[in-house]
């Protein structure tokens, strides 16, 4: 951590990389809070882009799990423009993840789903977007359209067992 306290000196990315392993080490020991802040501090010696991104998405999922989910959603909403496709997926999944658990922020959740999905570049039998479909699902039955989630979440079901792939079936039958 010691690197994060020289960055002015051009230390910037060693500050970043060294706070990555402790998150990452704070993360397999289940220190799930610590995990969250060392990752958004390292993403703070990151500068705008893709692997500041990738940072910010770790925090978030760290901070869900840690039951933060007011920060997991402003950090997930803040990855959901990302210039990245497949990260705004993750951002959005995020997203309504922790709207779910709180059981608000379900429309915002649809919308960031929605473009995320469309603006995505991938097939629809791709495996994220198979995901992504599954919480969509989940966020149009919060959102109060249960027949378009019902339908959403049988078409994700459909494509993850055509995939053949058990952990894509088992995440998709959570999500939605």
């Amino acid at each position: 951590h010691h690197y994060s306290l020289a960055t002015g000196l051009g230390l910037a990315q060693e500050a970043a990389r060294y706070l990555r392993l402790a998150a990452e080490a704070a993360e397999r020991q289940l220190a799930l809070s610590d995990a969250a802040e060392l990752f958004e501090r390292a993403s703070a010696h990151v500068g705008r882009g893709i692997d500041r991104d990738r940072l910010v998405l770790e925090a978030a999922r760290c901070h869900l799990l840690a039951g933060h989910r007011l920060r997991a959603l402003e950090l997930d909403d803040e990855v959901a423009g990302s210039d990245d496709p497949e990260l705004r997926l993750r951002a959005a999944m995020g997203f309504e993840a922790a709207s779910a658990r709180g059981r608000f922020g379900a429309h915002h959740a649809l919308a960031l789903l929605r473009r995320a999905i469309e603006t995505s570049g991938r097939a629809d039998d791709d495996p994220l977007v198979i995901r992504a479909t599954g919480a969509l699902a989940s966020a149009l039955a919060l959102s109060g359209e249960a027949d378009e989630g019902l339908r959403q979440s049988r078409r994700a079901i459909a494509r993850a067992r055509e995939r053949g792939d058990r952990d894509l079936l088992a995440a998709v039958l959570d999500s939605s």
